[in-house]
């Protein structure tokens, strides 16, 4: 008996070690990365490239680490006061240990593949602060419950603009779901389905259907992630959904 008593003692002496130690663990914030500006580029095959001359851009990106990770896209073609796109990026639940409460981009362009730049400039700050690779490494993978939480506004005139802010929130996302599902899920009808998946295609999604993996039932989709993820290297990007 004595030696049991002893045992929870020190049981308990550990435990509230622990939680000593995860506490500290959360009061401390991480020196977070200097501010910064840059320029860039993304090509069709979505690399995201960053360049020194303004010649060679598309983009101007501004990253401001605070309380809050704020990245800013301006196009290059079109100068624009207020933002047309909004992201906002949390964690789903859990902490990020990123040492920031959310991340917020705001994008001052017309062009629809600046909300795929928006994206990647976020995914370039994980990856050259050694943070993640990528954003579905801070998210996790599709076949698990996301890390992440996303919202997205447009304030712009764009088809399809309500589906692809309802994607970014992860409505009928990581999920195989019938075209009769879906269509209902986006509001749409299911005749427009194959164009709204070119459409996102377009701007970096992995949509995918029979046609761009046989082993998926005709009449069914899937979107794995909220975030465009296609790559220059990845196995979709030159699958066609029709």
């Amino acid at each position: 008996m004595t030696f049991r008593k002893r045992k929870r003692q020190l049981t308990a002496i550990y435990q509230e070690k622990a939680r000593m130690a995860i506490e500290s663990l959360r009061e401390h914030r991480t020196v977070l990365p200097d501010s910064h500006r840059y320029l860039c580029r993304m090509t069709d095959t979505f690399k995201f490239e960053v360049v020194e001359k303004s010649c060679d851009s598309q983009y101007e990106v501004t990253v401001d680490w605070g309380n809050r990770l704020k990245i800013a896209v301006r196009s290059n073609s079109d100068r624009i006061e207020d933002s047309v796109i909004d992201i906002h990026i949390r964690p789903n639940g859990e902490d990020w240990n990123l040492g920031i409460d959310e991340v917020i981009i705001n994008v001052f362009s017309d062009e629809l593949r600046s909300f795929t730049v928006a994206w990647k400039a976020f995914e370039h700050e994980l990856a050259i602060h050694s943070i993640k690779a990528d954003i579905v490494q801070l998210n996790g993978y599709y076949q698990y419950i996301p890390r992440l939480k996303c919202e997205c506004s447009i304030n712009s005139h764009v088809r399809y603009r309500d589906i692809i802010c309802k994607v970014v929130s992860g409505v009928a996302v990581a999920k195989l779901v019938s075209s009769d599902e879906l269509a209902a899920c986006w509001n749409t009808s299911k005749n427009e389905l194959t164009e709204i998946g070119e459409l996102l295609r377009f701007l970096g999604y992995e949509i995918r259907n029979h046609n761009t993996n046989p082993q998926i039932e005709e009449g069914y989709w899937l979107v794995p992630y909220a975030f465009p993820t296609l790559t220059p290297q990845s196995v979709q990007l030159r699958k066609k959904i029709k």
